[in-house]
């Protein structure tokens, strides 16, 4: 119980399956400048629990150097996982990175430096980069304009580049705002309205010096279409719910009828594209774009046709209700 009194800041990482990246995310964790009583390892994996995947992830923890915990959240919600995190977590600052990232060996050390050193309650928002043993030509999470633009976020106080992909900020402020809201399914959408919350409550918003994580992993392009689709939809529902539309145009979410009935028309193509070849975005990165805005649209466009016609079927947020397809 002494040991973790003195935890400092507490690393968050959630995925569907962390199975297969687990033991380079334990090595990069364990190297740490960082003496290895000062923080801690915070494992969440959501959806179906797989009982070779627990087993598998017990056995890799079992010889781990560092003090880390596993935790599994059975909804299919990247949001509730996150808040399941923070609150098993026993560090006075929370550390939020996902699993496409790999730690550089300071990053710890410079995420609790730069809140000890502000004076002030901060977010702190990590650059990222590709690493250097990434093969190009990868289709990553950090692909379209609008996740490309959060590896170097240039004007941190804006909340449409606010992302929890790789930031940290107090855990009691965290959870005095009651975490992510879970009425939310895209984090995108979730961290704007946390992030909203606590710039609200005099929360300075930073940007980390120098870059610290590195993009290592390439995503599936079928779950990058979901998640699109997914972003597509909560983004467009929370423009309704702030009656913002600069949120739609930032994020590209505006399409008229006339550019959706034509993308619609040529997608079969672009899809047959990206999946009938060994997927290489120096060749079909065109197709591949076309798709994931494509589907972005897709979602919004089911959102307005649910909340678009009417303010007062606009859910609120109270942590209470459940978005449903």
């Amino acid at each position: 119980m002494e040991k973790m009194a003195n935890v400092e800041i507490s690393v968050i990482v959630v995925a569907k399956d962390i199975t297969d990246a687990l033991p380079t995310l334990l090595t990069c964790f364990e190297q740490q400048s960082m003496p290895t009583a000062r923080y801690e390892l915070i494992l969440v994996s959501y959806g179906e629990a797989q009982p070779d995947a627990m087993a598998r992830i017990a056995k890799c923890l079992t010889g781990a150097s560092i003090s880390v915990k596993h935790y599994h959240e059975p909804s299919s919600s990247e949001v509730k996982a996150k808040n399941v995190g923070a609150r098993k977590a026993s560090g006075a600052l929370l550390l939020f990175l996902d699993p496409d990232l790999l730690a550089g060996p300071e990053l710890l050390e410079r995420h609790v430096e730069i809140h000890a050193t502000t004076g002030k309650p901060v977010i702190a928002f990590g650059q990222s980069a590709p690493h250097s043993a990434l093969p190009g030509g990868l289709l990553t999470r950090w692909f379209v304009k609008q996740d490309h633009a959060l590896m170097n976020v240039e004007k941190p106080e804006s909340l449409y580049t606010l992302s929890s992909r790789h930031c940290s900020l107090s855990r009691g402020l965290f959870l005095e705002e009651k975490g992510f809201p879970e009425d939310f399914e895209a984090m995108r959408a979730a961290d704007i309205l946390l992030m909203r919350k606590l710039i609200e409550k005099r929360c300075v918003p930073l940007r980390l010096p120098g870059v610290q994580a590195f993009i290592w992993r390439a995503s599936n392009f079928d779950e990058e279409c979901a998640r699109h689709y997914r972003e597509g939809y909560d983004l467009a529902r929370l423009a309704f719910l702030l009656d913002d539309p600069e949120l739609l145009k930032n994020f590209g979410l505006q399409c008229s009828s006339f550019r959706y009935w034509l993308a619609e028309l040529y997608m079969p193509f672009y899809v047959r594209t990206c999946r009938s070849h060994t997927l290489d975005m120096r060749v079909h990165g065109h197709s591949c774009r076309r798709v994931l805005v494509y589907e972005r649209h897709r979602g919004a466009r089911a959102a307005h046709h649910r909340y678009g016609s009417g303010r007062n079927e606009v859910l609120r947020w109270s942590g209470k209700t459940t978005v449903e397809e």
